[in-house]
């Protein structure tokens, strides 16, 4: 969203956000804005609790130390939540595509159409 190189967001668009902490400025303001667009928000946060999960429509709690946490990690900042969601969000993308029989051929098609 706000990307010169992304389409325009409209009604019954989709809007993935995600932010460690849940309350990334840009991030959480992003998300308001789709919700009045009509677009569902699906949060990806290590906090459920958080402004953005509680805007959200649906939330995937991906566990991991975030910017400003002690402990849990040898990890500088949110590199532990940062890796978990690369893995959960490749996984999910996978499910998807055998769920709706997409080869890698055609989402490579949808990359290159972008509006």
């Amino acid at each position: 969203m706000g990307e010169t190189i992304c389409p325009s967001m409209h009604e019954g668009d989709v809007l993935l956000a995600i932010s460690g902490s849940g309350s990334t400025r840009r991030t959480v303001e992003d998300a308001e804005a789709a919700k009045k667009l009509g677009v569902k928000v699906i949060a990806v946060t290590s906090k459920p609790e958080s402004a953005l999960a509680q805007d959200a429509d649906a939330v995937i709690v991906v566990p991991g130390r975030v910017k400003g946490e002690a402990g849990g990690s040898i990890q500088l900042l949110s590199s532990l939540f940062d890796q978990s969601v690369h893995i959960a969000l490749d996984a999910l993308c996978l499910k998807i595509s055998r769920r709706d029989n997409v080869s890698d051929a055609q989402a490579n098609a949808n990359h290159a159409n972008v509006e």
